[in-house]
């Protein structure tokens, strides 16, 4: 169960965020073509592209969890008995969590106020609560691969960094 779930987000993940930044990418040369070429004005262009970035890195940050391909720094475990640096290990691992989680609460709070408050975008008119949502989603990814990560840290699997598949 537990490993159809992490296929299944794996590939969620991934697939979401080269859809969004495909789309992204599409969106700006769209209107790089539609301002140099055609000499027509789209004027959602940059708007719609800067939201699409935000959710595609907010879910890459999850994706970057799973990976463990964030910044960190070994040269203190390095220099460590193997017992101590595994409680560093467990230590970063739930500090990291306790992170995920307060950026969590604090982005859904946002989230909820802008929606109440009923603020839209400047170009697109849609409502902001929608571009914010990007960061209870991304948050709440990372607060699952964290999760994951803190469990195999504790059981005393390796974290190494992975390599980025290409």
């Amino acid at each position: 169960m537990r490993n159809k779930f992490n296929y299944i987000l794996d590939h969620v993940e991934e697939i979401f965020s080269i859809i969004l930044f495909s789309f992204m990418c599409l969106v700006v040369l769209w209107a790089v073509l539609c301002r140099r070429f055609f000499k027509i004005p789209f004027p959602y262009g940059e708007e719609l592209a800067r939201y699409l970035m935000v959710y595609a890195i907010f879910i890459g940050v999850s994706i970057g969890v799973r990976k463990n391909s964030h910044l960190g720094v070994e040269v203190l475990t390095s220099f460590l008995p193997k017992g101590a640096a595994h409680l560093v290990d467990i230590v970063a691992q739930l500090l990291s969590l306790a992170l995920y989680i307060a950026f969590f609460y604090f982005s859904v709070l946002l989230t909820q106020n802008i929606y109440q408050n009923g603020q839209t975008s400047a170009a697109m008119h849609i409502p902001m609560w929608l571009a914010y949502l990007a960061l209870p989603i991304g948050f709440g990814l990372s607060i699952i691969r964290c999760i994951q990560m803190t469990v195999k840290v504790i059981r005393g699997g390796n974290i190494e960094t992975t390599e980025v598949d290409v």
